[in-house]
């Protein structure tokens, strides 16, 4: 056997997995069974026979050959099995239908959701769904065995989703950190220059309870944490800005936090991760006039002015960076990596 090279960290394989329609019966317990019919189908012939009733035997014939073709189509259509292989940069689906065609979708994984579509009265499906696409897999598995694939694939999916840094530990959002959030998010140090803060802090509770458990449609979405001091702190990202087609980059921490630079480190390792992993080709930012804290944090990491727009109702300072003038500035990744 020959050993193979250490795969590359983008391309260590963090999900593998195979599925195949269940077989009915294994190959033993058909031999058994086929002998089975037949001996019962032969004593069962021969008494008609004896009896006179010889047309009969035929029929019996026939049944045992319907039995037969209907266990070798099963087993023919068990042939057929789907793949799913996920690394750092890609999820790979490929599907072998049991006539030997091979069909194969590349997706990426920060964009995907992995939604079990379940309808009373109908089959579910494992809906893999990435920019507007959907792709059902396992169709053939059972309730059960779908919730299962999704629940590993999801756990897959959140290590492919952490950026680790020196200081800082970039997660997907959980709902742990909701009575956090909702602190940080009806501060009015924080606000100020946001927006109004909400008077009904149950509604506000309650729909951001709603963001924090269903699927994350953002780009690229992290709450953050400080690794020598766990607790949420924050949080930064990649996201739509409005109906613009631009993707937005945006930060927002809670006031202790302020004046130790995580806003800067947490921004640039999402604009690192943009431009790097999900090779965007531009990258903006807007901010209020009056934020001068903001446009230092946008400024420091690589992001520049671009004169004045209006977006969330308001005038704000437009800012942008490219990937091209990003990755000839920045040669070498930054600090941050994936986990």
């Amino acid at each position: 056997m020959t050993q193979q090279p250490h795969p590359q960290r983008d391309e260590e394989l963090l999900f593998d997995a195979r599925l195949r329609p269940h077989r009915s019966l294994g190959p033993r317990g058909f031999v058994v069974l086929m002998a089975a019919v037949c001996g019962v189908s032969f004593v069962a012939g021969l008494a008609f026979f004896l009896m006179g009733a010889w047309p009969v035997v035929g029929f019996f014939g026939l049944d045992v050959a319907l039995i037969y073709l209907a266990f070798r189509i099963n087993y023919r259509r068990a042939r057929m099995y789907e793949t799913l292989r996920l690394t750092r940069r890609t999820l790979v689906v490929e599907r072998v239908s049991h006539w030997g065609e091979r069909r194969t979708w590349q997706l990426q994984p920060y964009w995907l959701q992995v939604l079990v579509d379940e309808r009373p009265g109908e089959d579910g499906a494992l809906m893999l769904r990435s920019h507007g696409r959907s792709l059902a897999v396992g169709a053939f598995l059972t309730a059960e065995e779908r919730h299962d694939l999704a629940r590993a694939l999801r756990q897959a999916l959140r290590r492919v989703r952490c950026v680790a840094h020196p200081r800082l530990r970039l997660y997907p959002p959980r709902s742990s950190d909701l009575d956090a959030r909702l602190a940080m998010e009806r501060n009015p140090a924080v606000m100020r220059f946001i927006r109004p803060i909400p008077e009904d802090a149950a509604a506000q509770r309650t729909e951001l309870r709603a963001a924090l458990d269903g699927p994350q449609w953002r780009a690229a979405f992290w709450h953050v944490e400080e690794r020598a001091a766990p607790g949420f702190i924050g949080w930064c990202g990649l996201f739509p800005l409005e109906d613009s087609g631009l993707i937005e980059i945006g930060y927002r921490f809670a006031r202790e936090a302020w004046g130790r630079g995580f806003a800067s480190e947490a921004a640039a390792a999402a604009l690192d991760y943009g431009f790097r992993t999900l090779a965007l080709a531009r990258i903006v930012a807007v901010s209020h006039p009056g934020n001068a804290a903001s446009h230092r944090v946008l400024r420091k990491i690589g992001l520049r002015d671009r004169g004045c727009a209006r977006h969330y109702g308001q005038e704000v300072l437009f800012f942008a960076a490219t990937r091209r003038a990003y990755l000839d500035a920045h040669a070498s990744p930054s600090t941050s990596r994936m986990e």
